[in-house]
């Protein structure tokens, strides 16, 4: 209880004093108000005025309560409704971007299953192994595209995780390099061509075991044994060598005779 100032029409009142509103919720400020109401109710001359208002205290700190309590609920709705709208508008884009994004992975397939987009970009020697493919066949790529073989079915691995890993580490990095005037002239390889590239199309020449085979049977035999110096596919069957036999599958009889020999030798050894 604290004494209140005189009135200059009538003696001094007693006053109900709260404490200050610091650090206070919506609720508790609106208890404050209520009482603040009655205080002032005490400055007057009629002692009536004062007993109503703690009368009407408790319907009125009920509806300030309500009403806080309201307000707060109408942010909250408002707050969540700009979050919906920001989340709506989030997967909208990451949507489009995908669609997008597949899209331009299916052209990219569709183009580059054409010899032809192949050779717009690549320089030479590609170029001249393009216009290989045009006339009868002088080497293994060549023969392979009378069979309706592109390009890019040796140039990318099995299935379509190898197709999108040759976009994504050769095809895209190549046309970088070509439109801003950056690429090596003449070209090298940059993603060798592996096992899995050929058997993906040819897994029944490890089946055969018999002598015409056994090159190929003891191929894995040797790449085990030594990994790092063992020979793969491509080593006897060069795609572009045009000094190989078309009665042997295009081998070049002196590269194939070297590789046979350093695999007969770790065989020996074992």
């Amino acid at each position: 209880m604290q004494a209140g100032p005189a009135n200059e029409d009538g003696p001094s009142c007693t006053v109900l004093a709260l404490p200050a509103s610091f650090g206070l919720n919506r609720e508790q400020l609106a208890v404050q108000q209520s009482f603040d109401d009655i205080w002032v109710a005490g400055y007057t001359d009629s002692p009536g005025r004062m007993i109503a208002s703690v009368f009407k205290w408790p319907l009125g700190w009920r509806q300030t309560v309500s009403k806080a309590t309201k307000n707060t609920a109408e942010k909250k709705s408002a707050k969540k409704g700009r979050a919906l709208r920001w989340l709506i508008v989030a997967g909208a884009v990451v949507a489009v971007g995908i669609v997008l994004a597949s899209g331009g992975l299916v052209t990219a397939i569709q183009l580059e299953n054409r010899n032809a987009f192949c050779a717009s970009c690549h320089t030479e020697p590609e170029s001249q192994f393009y216009q290989r493919s045009l006339a009868a066949p002088v080497d293994l790529a060549s023969a392979h595209n009378t069979k309706n073989v592109p390009c890019i079915q040796c140039h990318s691995g099995p299935g379509t995780t190898g197709r999108v890993e040759a976009i994504t580490s050769v095809a895209a990095p190549d046309t970088f390099a070509f439109y801003s005037g950056h690429y090596r002239k003449p070209a090298t390889i940059t993603a060798p061509i592996g096992d899995e590239h050929c058997l993906k199309c040819h897994a029944d020449v490890t089946t055969g075991q018999d002598f015409n085979n056994h090159f190929h049977a003891f191929l894995p035999r040797w790449q085990a044994q030594a990994p790092k110096d063992a020979a793969t596919c491509v080593e006897c069957h060069q795609g572009h060598n045009a000094n190989g036999r078309a009665d042997i599958a295009y081998l070049e009889e002196s590269t194939t005779a070297a590789v046979c020999e350093r695999c007969h030798s770790t065989i020996r050894e074992e």
